[in-house]
């Protein structure tokens, strides 16, 4: 019995194995069919994904999004995804490369960290984008953040967006996190710093900045702004004799750049730190001098020269003004600085000379000349008459001008001269409603010509306007 179900079995094992058989022929055929078709299939991909590579890196982009297109239908890898939709927007199709961009990384939750970025650069495009634009962007980045958290780019433009809704601390964190990662970004963190008047950790920012721009200035020589920036921080530690040298060094590696304007900016900075050291005259000219030649144009230089100070016994102030304006640099504002000198030494004749032609050159100029004329009436002390000197000496020139008309008729409502007063204050309400002083001043004159309920009106929109004020 034992053999009976033996050999039953065996023959139950062999009808088995015969019914398999099929199968197991088509495994042994179909097997090499599919490792050929695999094979196949990892080739294209391959051939797909170098030709789509050099095609984007080439900038052919129509022949990028057809290989990353059949690329993605083989293997629809987020990467190659990625560089379909930046294909595809620089091919012009905006629409379905936004789309593959969206669906790979959408604001509302974690997608592809490098489709995040690129959409919050796309968003931050315009300076002018509004809150929930920004806040977008943020959204973008903060996703991005979480798998490219040593990226120092996506830290940096989270400072960006954060400076843009106004979060100064978050924007300084993030700022501080991009500089930890990439030391390029000291600078920028310098500057932050110095902004919002964080006087240690601008400090620290800038020797940290310093550090980094002394090695970039070395290795790449002819990277002028770094050159430039390496100045600023700098000057910013007082370390100018340096950075004068870092200049000289530009310009003779690089002559073709603008060394002298900022050799002349390295000049001024260190002339307003010894200024403010009250150091001789004769050094601080000494570097105003250093200023002008390295930048002849600078009219910053001007300003200073004028604020220096009266007192100049040697001469060297005038001499160098007047040299400038020889030379026909600039001349609007010499005319100018030359005459409130003159007009500081109470030279009226030569004072006046310069005002009428430093207005002539540059209207602007004008508001700076009338305050002269104007300040003789804020003065304790004033000189009213010297005052109407000036502004009757550029109204000659400039009849019609209601500020210099506002400005003699407070000058002459100072001294009482009511008629005279009242006919520029008229001729100037019109461009000036809103002036206090000057419906004070019509009061007064109202009064004393008789005309108690005018006044009492001007009172009354004097009252106004300083209450809104």
């Amino acid at each position: 019995m034992i053999y009976d179900g033996d050999f039953e079995r065996g023959e139950r094992y062999l009808s088995d194995l015969l019914m398999g058989l099929p199968a197991l022929l088509g495994c042994l055929v179909l097997t090499p069919f599919l490792l050929f078709v695999w094979s196949r299939e990892s080739r294209l991909e391959d051939i797909y994904r170098r030709e789509a590579k050099r095609a984007y890196d080439a900038q052919q982009h129509d022949l990028a999004v057809v290989c990353f297109d059949r690329l993605i239908r083989i293997n629809p890898r987020l990467e190659d995804r990625f560089h379909l939709g930046l294909s595809l927007v620089a091919a012009g199709d905006q629409e379905r490369g936004l789309r593959i961009m969206s669906g790979i990384a959408s604001p509302e939750k974690q997608g592809f960290g490098p489709a995040h970025v690129w959409q919050a650069k796309q968003l931050m495009v315009n300076p002018e984008a509004d809150l929930e634009t920004i806040t977008t962007a943020i959204s973008h980045l903060s996703n991005a953040k979480k798998t490219l958290y040593k990226d120092s780019e996506v830290n940096y433009l989270l400072a960006t967006c954060f400076w843009g809704t106004g979060s100064t601390e978050r924007a300084l964190e993030s700022l501080r996190d991009a500089s930890l990662q990439n030391p390029a970004y000291y600078y920028d963190l310098f500057k932050a710093c110095q902004k919002h008047q964080l006087l240690p950790e601008t400090n620290k920012a800038a020797e940290l900045a310093s550090d980094y721009l002394k090695k970039q200035v070395a290795n790449y020589p002819l990277d002028r702004d770094a050159r430039y920036r390496y100045v600023e921080v700098q000057i910013w530690l007082n370390v100018f004799d340096n950075a004068e040298q870092v200049l000289l060094q530009g310009s003779d590696v690089d002559p073709d750049g603008d060394w002298n304007k900022t050799l002349a900016k390295a000049y001024l900075a260190r002339f307003r730190q010894r200024k403010s050291e009250r150091v001789s005259l004769d050094e601080l000219l000494t570097y105003l001098q250093k200023a002008l030649a390295a930048d002849p144009n600078s009219t910053d230089v001007i300003k200073e020269l004028a604020d220096v100070g009266i007192v100049d016994p040697s001469g060297r102030i005038e001499k160098m003004l007047e040299q400038s304006l020889t030379s026909g640099r600039h001349n609007a504002i010499v005319h100018f600085v030359l005459g409130s000198r003159r007009w500081q030494l109470n030279l009226v004749d030569d004072a006046v000379f310069h005002m009428k032609r430093a207005y002539k050159l540059d209207k602007s100029l004008g508001v700076a000349a009338n305050n002269l004329a104007y300040y003789e009436l804020l003065k304790e002390d004033g000189d009213l008459e010297r005052g109407l000197d000036l502004i009757d000496e550029l109204l000659q020139e400039f009849p019609d001008s209601h500020a210099f008309r506002e400005t003699r008729g407070q000058l002459l409502a100072g001294l009482e001269r009511w008629e005279e007063a009242l006919d520029d204050l008229e001729y100037a309400l019109p461009n000036f409603p809103n002036e206090k002083r000057l419906h004070d001043s019509l009061a007064l004159c109202y009064d004393a010509m008789g005309q108690p309920k005018l006044a009492s009106q001007h009172r009354k929109i004097a009252a106004s306007i300083q209450q809104s004020n």
